[in-house]
């Protein structure tokens, strides 16, 4: 862990240790280590103006009965709007099934980013197999020896791993983990509480070599404005652009520049 204390975290990591400790590790197939280099994030990531708009694909917050849901057409439509890349969410809180990580991969040519509670090496070859090219590692969740064996056999299999850290603390294990990019939560790590200026101020503390997105707590433009000029490259959006009317519409909007 990277805090010593609680975190609102700590229930949900122990749901998903259980789970993947019941369903084993799995055999890993050679044909899918080393048979593809990661997607370029940074590149990715700087190709436009900063910060771009990454849009989350979180089906709970767009439909709460899961009823008519489509990730496939909606990341579509999202890249048809301009995202650099897609996140997909499946974590039990407000995501969906592991189901939309393939259905989106399939309907999109931008890399897509599967967003979960990663613990296990069967996760990881779960996403390769679905085609995603990037994977959260979410280090409140792993223990530093854990982290960078993971972050290792992402980029193994073809997947840039991406670190979501909530405090400075997190910022020097992902960093020490060998990754390049880091997802900064705007969720303050003991109560979940949204703060944005907290999460942005700490690109202090991160060499411009390594990517710096911020996750959670984007509701308008003036936001994504508000982080101009601040050397922060991206943002991560999911329940703003999910509960919108036309979520490409609304993406194109908090993208304009």
């Amino acid at each position: 862990m990277s805090r010593s204390g609680p975190t609102y975290l700590d229930d949900a990591i122990a749901t998903v240790v259980l789970r993947e400790r019941d369903a084993g590790e799995v055999r890993l197939d050679p044909q899918l280590l080393d048979a593809r280099d990661p997607v370029d994030l940074l590149a990715c990531l700087r190709a436009g103006p900063a910060p771009r708009v990454i849009p989350q694909i979180k089906r709970r917050a767009r439909d709460p009965d899961m009823a008519d849901f489509s990730a496939a057409h909606l990341a579509a439509t999202l890249a048809d709007a301009g995202a650099p890349l897609i996140s997909v969410c499946t974590s039990e809180r407000d995501g969906g099934p592991i189901d939309d990580l393939p259905a989106a991969c399939g309907a999109v040519a931008v890399p897509v980013l599967w967003s979960d509670l990663v613990v296990s090496s069967r996760q990881l070859v779960v996403a390769r197999r679905a085609g995603a090219q990037a994977v959260v590692l979410t280090v409140l969740a792993l223990p530093p020896p854990r982290l960078r064996e993971l972050a290792v056999l992402a980029r193994r299999l073809g997947l840039a791993p991406v670190g979501r850290v909530h405090d400075e603390a997190g910022i020097e294990r992902a960093l020490a983990a060998g990754i390049a990019c880091l997802e900064v939560s705007a969720r303050e790590p003991a109560t979940g509480s949204l703060d944005l200026e907290r999460a942005c101020s700490f690109r202090s503390s991160v060499p411009r070599r390594f990517g710096f997105i911020v996750g959670g707590g984007i509701s308008d433009h003036g936001q994504v404005v508000a982080m101009r000029g601040r050397d922060i490259d991206a943002v991560v959006v999911g329940r703003h652009l999910m509960q919108a009317d036309d979520p490409g519409l609304a993406l194109m909007s908090l993208a304009a520049y």
